[in-house]
């Protein structure tokens, strides 16, 4: 089913010439990311400050939806979009990747609310020298109205979390 939805979400793109990203800037666009067997994907932190911007009664329900971005949406697209690669996914914040792979970081994340906007900075660690390989700062537009069948915040979110996958996918490995 689900890879279903992202070839739908694929064709849906190129018939309607939607772009669902917008790069903010980009280093080191040329280097080959391809070689490494095993992607490990970090932890994607929204800010657990932020509970009471996105409307939730108690920072315990936003640090739910957190967990379950983190522990369910994440290695569940990653794994959809990279299915001859081992993929590995932080299970905290503070996970530390193994050595032999190639080390997604993700900062500056934060869901603009009103505009269905995931704003990241996603940088590609080699896991053995820790050096940055390259780095691309992005806003990828979640239209729920097309991609996803829910309205629900939660659902917007976990939308953005396959349009992150995707463009990794296409625009980065």
């Amino acid at each position: 089913m689900k890879t279903h939805l992202s070839f739908a979400l694929a064709v849906l793109l190129s018939i309607t010439g939607c772009s669902y990203y917008k790069i903010k800037s980009r280093t080191n666009p040329n280097v080959d990311l391809k070689k490494y067997n095993t992607i490990y994907v970090g932890w994607l932190d929204l800010g657990p400050e932020r509970w009471a911007t996105y409307n939730y009664a108690t920072q315990k329900e936003w640090l739910a939806l957190l967990d379950k971005v983190n522990q369910s949406a994440v290695p569940s697209y990653f794994k959809e979009a990279f299915p001859d690669k081992t993929v590995l996914i932080s299970k905290t914040p503070n996970d530390k990747p193994p050595a032999d792979s190639l080390y997604i970081k993700f900062t500056n994340a934060a869901f603009m609310y009103n505009d269905d906007v995931l704003s990241v900075a996603i940088h590609c660690i080699d896991g053995k020298s820790k050096q940055e390989l390259s780095a691309i700062s992005v806003r990828l537009k979640a239209d729920y109205k097309l991609y996803y069948a829910g309205f629900s915040f939660d659902n917007r979110v976990t939308n953005s979390i396959l349009l992150l996958a995707t463009f990794i996918k296409e625009h980065v490995i």
